[in-house]
């Protein structure tokens, strides 16, 4: 799996804040997200690190999404401009696009291919989970019959929530029941 650079670590969690529309961010607390997130993948921590980070958000400063600002107590924030708003929120989201949409006749070859292994590649994973469940209506070679199939997981797994929901509560009645004989109490609803 090839490195993420710094660059792209701070785009990915500028999206997350966009994402969840946090336009403010402590500086220190945007630094701490970067670290955390190269300790999640195993990568060691350096004195450079902060000045790397600071780096790849003076590029996205020069892009005009991103400003410095000092909060009223004195400390700094990163503003999301409208714009860098608007550009974290979809960054790295793959867009799908309909077979009537005029926008397909305007990619390149080499995007149309792209486009296509993105579609495969979700066919791929849809056949993959549905092969591993035991959905008896589906054959992996029928593309035909996968909403079907999905519309039947899905119900399945409903349907699965719906018990455990109700065995839960028949567990906690049991628990309570055993818990006030042990106790020496009598449970409600049992007395005469």
């Amino acid at each position: 799996m090839p490195k993420v650079t710094y660059r792209e670590r701070v785009k990915n969690i500028l999206h997350i804040f966009a994402r969840d529309h946090q336009d403010t961010i402590p500086y220190v607390q945007f630094i701490e997200r970067v670290k955390d997130s190269m300790l999640l993948d195993l990568l060691r921590l350096h004195r450079g690190t902060d000045a790397l980070v600071q780096k790849a958000l003076l590029s996205e400063r020069f892009a005009r999404r991103v400003k410095f600002a000092q909060s009223l107590n004195g400390s700094m924030i990163l503003v999301l401009t409208p714009s860098g708003l608007e550009y974290f929120k979809w960054y790295g989201v793959v867009g799908l696009h309909h077979k009537d949409m005029h926008i397909l006749g305007k990619f390149t070859l080499r995007q149309l291919r792209q486009e296509t292994n993105t579609l495969n590649c979700v066919l791929d994973n849809i056949r993959n989970v549905l092969s591993e469940s035991d959905c008896q209506y589906f054959t992996p070679s029928s593309i035909a019959n996968i909403p079907t199939a999905v519309a039947r997981v899905i119900q399945k797994i409903q349907d699965l929530n719906e018990q455990n929901t109700e065995l839960m509560s028949i567990l906690a009645g049991d628990r309570a029941m055993e818990h006030a004989i042990q106790s020496g109490h009598t449970p409600r609803g049992t007395e005469n």
